[in-house]
């Protein structure tokens, strides 16, 4: 110690040996993600903060790819192709893609002359067609579908 006004030393400086006693204390580490880097763990003493074992960066891991399933389009409503995305994260890998609709396909019916022992069929594009679905026990389905022409005046 010395005073401050005159610098005299009232007491001399006593060097205390060091015990060379400490703690280690553990720096936890974290797992690396697909997101972020991880850390190894790491060491300090407990006593100044001296870092005994530093960390290390880990790098971060690979996305965990899944298939994000293809939705097929209708005649009305578009439809998406496949994607892929990261299982962990949530992270789109690849994109799914609009699949326009394909619109009706027109299918021609021809037409059919009514006999004696059997209808006929003259539907043609604009006609009002009614459909009637019963039970039926002579199928192996047990349906039986009638379809009929709206009758023109």
């Amino acid at each position: 110690m010395y005073c401050s006004a005159c610098d005299e030393v009232l007491v001399d400086n006593i060097t205390i040996p060091a015990t060379g006693v400490y703690t280690e204390v553990s720096i936890p580490g974290r797992e690396a993600t697909c997101t972020e880097e991880g850390l190894t763990e790491g060491k300090k003493c407990s006593v100044c903060g001296e870092i005994l074992v530093a960390q290390q960066t880990v790098a971060k891991k690979a996305h965990t790819e899944v298939k994000i399933p293809a939705v097929a389009p209708t005649c009305t409503q578009d439809g998406l192709t496949a994607g892929r995305k990261c299982s962990v994260c949530g992270e789109i890998l690849v994109a799914q893609q609009k699949d326009p609709a394909k619109g009706h396909t027109e299918v021609k019916i021809p037409g059919k002359e009514a006999t004696s022992t059997e209808t006929g069929l003259t539907a043609k594009r604009g006609d009002r067609l009614i459909t009637l679905v019963t039970c039926a026990s002579h199928t192996d389905n047990r349906r039986f579908v009638v379809v009929a022409r709206e009758k023109r005046s």
